[in-house]
């Protein structure tokens, strides 16, 4: 890429402002932490409200409408206690101490300066003493996966991930003040950027050309002549937030009087629907290949004497127009079986989405009514269960049989575990989809579509020794 700003870049519509200054009265806050916990709430309800409070006071229909994959937003709420209890530079403490964090997986030692970034991660795993020493000596401490060992940003990304039907992580960045840990670069997530202490200053910058607007892909790091002039430059403080989709170019550094800590909430990672076409298309042609002779028969054998870039000017040439006619006509018929399947290819994301997702964080009254708690329950036709969130698992019609794909043996870690399937007869198909549209509320085994009890009863067992329900308390 040539020096200095593109003259292509790509325009930032200005009729909703990029920084929104609020007075926020402390009476008008939910409380986030009580917020997550309540276990009488539907979960997707809960992860509606919880990403309210993220962004609050602005709106959920406004930040979708006009600045979700659109344009950055910055709300400084002049509340400095807006975040505490969810993370913290004690917590990374504790989670040096407490467990074994490895460098370039767990962890990364990072600094910027004339123009270069540098990673500078010692051999072995961290330590406190060597990594407090770096950051003294102007090293920023990221965090690649704290939800692995943070309870707090582990419920808020479960919760969180119902809300945006895809993969939610997380890093946090720890910046010594003065500096400045990474090079100008833009990321293919869509970026919530949590304050949590001290302030940092911000630029952000508009994608450089349409190519590069909602890039599937993260970019190289960027020389400071190569990104031109920010379209957003504030001091983000203690309490606030800053959001940016994927595509905008973004670099920060700490003010010279304070250090910076920030957690980054990241979703929308390889969910769009050029992903979607992706599972679709190549099942789609798979499929009138088998059904079809048509597709099945061989390509004109002279073909490559009038087909190939070297022949594209041959517009009049019958053969072309043939060959293209023939092509058109598979096409269509292609993009009609594409129609056919979009449920099948819907669920194939819905498997991705359930590989990638957290396991649900529980409250210990929930924990004790599920299989690893104790005492078991007597499993009968009046026995009452509910599943344990609405999204959780998945059941799809798979070569005759009722499959059941769940993320509830997921790890904290994303991609560490293979998913574990349940596979049922179809004549259950009935019975699981009453149990997954009974939630939130609980059902009675013998209310299930089942006529045999000993059906009800073995359906309920299998699903919950898989961990996915829980039973409901005699009070």
């Amino acid at each position: 890429m040539s020096t200095g700003a593109p003259a292509k870049r790509r325009k930032v519509e200005e009729k909703h402002p990029l920084i929104i200054n609020s007075e926020i009265d402390p009476e008008d806050v939910v409380d986030a932490h009580e917020l997550s916990v309540d276990t009488g709430l539907h979960s997707s309800t809960k992860a509606k409200l919880l990403f309210q409070w993220l962004i609050y006071p602005v709106t959920l229909e406004d930040f979708y409408k006009n600045y979700w994959e659109r344009k950055p937003l910055v709300i400084k709420r002049k509340y400095p206690s807006y975040y505490d209890g969810w993370f913290s530079r004690k917590e990374i403490d504790r989670m040096l101490g407490d467990h074994t964090l490895e460098y370039g997986e767990d962890i990364d030692l990072t600094r910027y300066q004339n123009d270069t970034r540098t990673t500078l991660n010692p051999d072995g795993v961290a330590n406190q003493k060597t990594v407090w020493k770096h950051f003294n000596e102007g090293c920023s401490v990221r965090l690649l996966c704290p939800q692995k060992f943070s309870d707090k940003i582990w419920k808020m990304l479960s919760i969180l991930e119902e809300e945006w039907g895809c993969m939610a992580g997380s890093n946090t960045y720890l910046t010594p003040k003065g500096t400045q840990g990474f090079a100008p670069h833009y990321d293919d997530i869509e970026a919530f950027l949590l304050q949590v202490e001290g302030k940092k200053q911000w630029k952000v910058y508009a994608p450089l050309s349409e190519e590069e607007t909602l890039p599937r892909t993260s970019s190289r790091n960027f020389k400071q002549d190569e990104i031109g002039e920010p379209i957003v430059d504030v001091l983000v403080e203690q309490g606030d937030l800053i959001y940016f989709p994927r595509g905008f170019i973004h670099q920060a550094h700490s003010p010279d009087d304070v250090d910076s800590l920030h957690v980054t909430v990241s979703t929308g990672q390889q969910n769009c629907y050029g992903n979607f076409l992706e599972t679709l298309i190549p099942q789609a042609v798979t499929n009138v290949i088998a059904q079809n002779v048509e597709f099945r028969k061989s390509l004109p054998r002279d073909y490559l004497g009038y087909m190939g870039a070297i022949h594209s000017d041959k517009a009049d040439d019958p053969r072309r127009q043939e060959f293209l006619t023939a092509l058109k006509k598979n096409l269509r018929q292609a993009v009609t079986e594409a129609m056919d399947i979009a449920d099948a290819a819907c669920d194939q994301m819905a498997r991705n989405f359930l590989v990638d997702r957290l396991p649900p964080a529980l409250e210990d009254e929930e924990e004790d009514c599920t299989v690893e708690g104790s005492p078991r329950p007597k499993i009968n036709v009046n026995a009452r269960f509910k599943l344990l969130r609405y999204g959780i698992a998945r059941m799809a019609i798979e070569d005759g049989k009722a499959v059941v794909y769940h993320c509830k043996e997921n790890s904290r870690k994303h991609h560490e575990n293979p998913l574990s399937p349940l596979e049922f007869e179809l004549d259950d198909a009935e019975s699981i989809e009453f149990i997954f549209e009974s939630y939130p509320n609980y059902f009675r085994v013998g209310d299930l579509p089942h006529e045999d009890p000993s059906d009800q009863i073995g359906l309920v067992k299998a699903l919950y020794e898989e961990g996915l329900l829980m039973f409901e308390k005699n009070e």
